[in-house]
């Protein structure tokens, strides 16, 4: 009888403890259950247990929305931003857009104030487009949803290209642009085309920007081991220490220009084309004397043998 009853007895306290633990079990996955839909972070003991098993699989499900969700936000943000930074960039060009259409409205304007006029309107509608322009590539870049490729180039026909490209604006202010003499100005580089000649028209501009009249701009070619170096100097007013380490951000302008037009994009844009073409760009300069920014591409052996006389 004794024996029946321990039996039983073994019995019973194997039942309850098979309840409790499935209580507990139950208690454990309601609570998961509620974490995960409540995105609250999920801990749990890791073990061989079903309900750890399960725990460790709602956590993986639950990163993995979080992650989808993130992304979602991030390309959010990343929209309004935009929208942001065109509405900020294209004020003042829409402002005098709409000034020059109302003075073209008036009749009593003689033939040399309207021509001067419409040219200054195609001015401010090139700016537009120049902002949307690098705005959008901004962005493309920075998500990288932009097809970037880059291959062996001879650097000299993607640089005088550039220099073509900014004459008109020395021209301009009697500036001079010499090509300083190196056998390095016949060597291949690793380099998109387009993208390269934006970087070099972007950084000449500037240096044409806040040059005197009567100045001269500089480009020097040079080499290390792995990179070929473009360097373009100036004589303008340089860039002071403590700004140094921010005039590639977004936007960043430095406050002795705040009277110059500019909107701080084009070395922004320049730094992440060249990200993409694992070069990049760096600037020595002292204020009041002149700045030179180092452009830095990946090198190949010489490929091609350019004559620099015949540009």
């Amino acid at each position: 009888m004794l024996i029946i009853f321990s039996i039983f007895f073994i019995m019973f306290c194997y039942l309850l403890f098979i309840y409790l633990s499935q209580k507990k079990m139950i208690k454990n996955i309601v609570l998961l259950l509620k974490n995960f839909s409540t995105y609250q972070d999920i801990n749990f003991p890791i073990s061989e247990n079903f309900d750890s098993q399960i725990a460790m699989s709602l956590k993986a499900l639950q990163k993995n929305q979080l992650s989808i969700i993130e992304s979602s936000v991030k390309d959010k943000d990343m929209l309004q931003s935009l929208i942001s930074d065109l509405a900020h960039q294209l004020k003042t060009p829409l402002t005098n857009l709409k000034m020059y259409q109302h003075i073209l409205d008036d009749p009593s304007l003689t033939l040399e104030e309207n021509e001067l006029f419409k040219k200054k309107l195609k001015v401010q509608i090139s700016k537009i487009e120049w902002i949307v322009h690098s705005l959008v590539n901004c962005m493309k870049l920075e998500e990288n949803t932009i097809s970037f490729t880059t291959k062996s180039l001879p650097i000299k026909k993607t640089l005088i290209e550039s220099i073509d490209s900014v004459q008109f604006s020395a021209d301009l202010k009697n500036i001079q642009i010499i090509c300083q003499e190196s056998p390095n100005w016949d060597i291949n580089v690793i380099h998109n085309y387009d993208w390269t000649r934006e970087v070099f028209i972007n950084v000449l501009e500037n240096a044409i920007k806040y040059s005197d009249i009567n100045s001269e701009i500089s480009i020097n070619i040079s080499k290390t081991e792995l990179y070929v170096i473009i360097s373009i100097s100036d004589n303008g007013i340089g860039i002071k220490e403590q700004n140094l380490s921010k005039i590639f951000q977004r936007f960043y302008r430095c406050p002795e220009v705040y009277h110059l037009s500019g909107n701080g994009i084009g070395l922004y844009l320049s730094r992440l084309i060249l990200e993409k073409e694992n070069g990049y760009i760096t600037v020595e300069s002292t204020y009041e004397k002149g700045s030179t920014f180092n452009i830095w591409l990946e090198g190949v052996k010489n490929l091609v043998s350019l004559d620099l006389e015949s540009f």
